[in-house]
């Protein structure tokens, strides 16, 4: 008899478990209609956390959707309770999904005894540099606020990741909800995404001048990069494209609309990264697909391409987006790419000395470290020393889910997801916060899918 690694399955959708859910829902909307923004950025926290803790021990599945879903809308409430009750920053909400998602560190500490033979050390290897990257922020005083948050982006995705693993034995439980959350997810944001483009609702106005991002557009209708729920557009576009990747592989009722207003808000979030990462992940899943699904998939990309294809060159989408596309053809013309060039030239001698590394929270402060890169930020925040065992822990997962696949789309599906999102470090900081989800979380369903079909507990899909 198995011992269970996480807490007892009761369940994919209790009616029961839903219930603190839809009251956190009613109760935000009430402060929100009531121009009580300030009691909103507490309760909203307070109340999910209190919800993921009682999920997680009692409906562990519907714990991982809620999640996801708190990772998808957190910014959006952070702008709706700003917009109702004044600007503040920083703001609790954003809090919300790190709080939500450490939850799940329980799982790592409920199974250490065990982690030497389950395959958890590549997990413990990348908590462990992290854990590193923490004390060196605290002995090169890193400041409070910048430590915490640092310490969050880089460990809750891996602490999730792990916590997905662990639960391998409800992988079919895990692979229904992940299609259905992300086909309601891109459905959702996107269409939001295009509703922000065309109108430039006032609280995204309002947080978009106070925020103080160029980056993102002029808070004007036709002039946002759209972000849709999130809070920048490369975080959103990271999601957009791991869902419409995971579309294509899995034929549903909605997949058509949400297909069709998914890749339109993805052009218009103008994150070329993004764009690269689909790439990617598209040819990765197609050599890796058996030989009827390789047409399946290919059929299915040119119809979507058919429908997708001539709304963006029709105003008000195309101009912005043509540009945007010529840009890739011309790097050498590009500011931000030569932006990229310069920062890896001036960085190839810091990087030789940084050994021990500066520590997390410490890099953003360094005149000289202006980043935009995962791998940069890895190496300078925690050096050689914690950089190697990171990096090291996620090539072992990558090497074991793509070393024997099983007969899976989904697995073929988030492991190519994983790949192509991890591909772009060089391009962003793809490992931290919600990118960090994508590439951890689904790299370990892949191993999950793995695992499940190595015991012989599971038949093709």
């Amino acid at each position: 008899m198995y011992r269970r690694w996480g807490p007892k399955r009761l369940g994919l959708q209790p009616t029961l478990g839903w219930l603190p859910i839809l009251a956190l829902i009613l109760l935000s909307v009430l402060l929100a209609l009531l121009n009580m923004g300030s009691i909103l950025r507490l309760v909203f926290p307070a109340g999910a956390l209190g919800i993921a803790i009682w999920l997680y021990g009692r409906y562990p599945t519907l714990y991982i959707g809620f999640t996801w879903w708190i990772w998808f809308l957190s910014p959006w409430v952070r702008r709706i309770a700003d917009f109702s009750g004044g600007w503040q920053d920083p703001n609790p909400v954003l809090l919300t999904p790190f709080l939500v998602t450490f939850v799940s560190g329980a799982t790592l500490i409920r199974q250490l005894p065990y982690l030497t033979w389950r395959g958890g050390l590549p997990f413990m290897g990348a908590i462990a540099a992290t854990g590193y990257g923490l004390l060196s922020g605290i002995v090169n005083g890193a400041s409070l606020t910048a430590l915490i948050t640092s310490f969050l982006y880089w460990s809750v995705p891996v602490l999730f990741g792990f916590h997905l693993y662990a639960n391998w034995h409800d992988y079919p439980q895990q692979r229904r909800l992940m299609y259905r959350c992300f086909l309601w997810g891109v459905l959702i944001m996107g269409s939001y995404g295009l509703f922000q483009y065309l109108t430039a609702p006032g609280w995204d106005r309002y947080w978009m001048v106070n925020s103080e991002m160029p980056v993102i557009g002029s808070p004007e209708p036709l002039q946002i990069r759209v972000f849709s729920t999130l809070n920048s557009p490369g975080p959103f576009a990271q999601v957009l494209s791991a869902g419409l990747i995971l579309l294509l592989s899995n034929a549903r009722p909605l997949q058509a609309p949400a297909s069709l207003v998914g890749y339109l808000a993805l052009m218009l979030s103008l994150a070329r990264s993004a764009w690269i990462g689909w790439v990617l992940s598209l040819l990765t899943l197609l050599s890796a697909s058996r030989a009827k699904l390789q047409i399946r998939l290919a059929v299915t990309v040119l119809i979507l391409g058919l429908m997708v294809v001539p709304l963006t060159m029709v105003e008000p989408f195309s101009e912005v987006i043509s540009a945007r596309v010529q840009s890739l053809a011309s790097p050498d013309e590009d500011t931000s790419f030569n932006e990229r060039i310069e920062t890896y030239n001036n960085s190839l001698d810091l990087i030789a000395t940084q050994g021990l590394g500066s520590g997390l929270g410490v890099v953003s402060r360094d005149s000289r470290l202006v980043l935009d890169s995962g791998l940069l930020e890895l190496l300078f925040g925690m050096g050689w020393f914690g950089g190697v065992p990171y990096l090291l822990g996620l090539s072992t997962l990558f090497f074991a889910v793509f070393r024997h696949p099983p007969p899976d789309t989904f697995v073929n599906s988030v492991r190519s997801i994983s790949l192509g999102t991890a591909a772009t470090v060089l391009l962003g900081n793809v490992l931290i916060g919600m990118p960090g989800m994508i590439v951890w979380s689904f790299l370990s369903l892949g191993l999950s899918g793995v695992r499940f079909y190595s015991e012989g507990r599971g038949d093709s899909a």
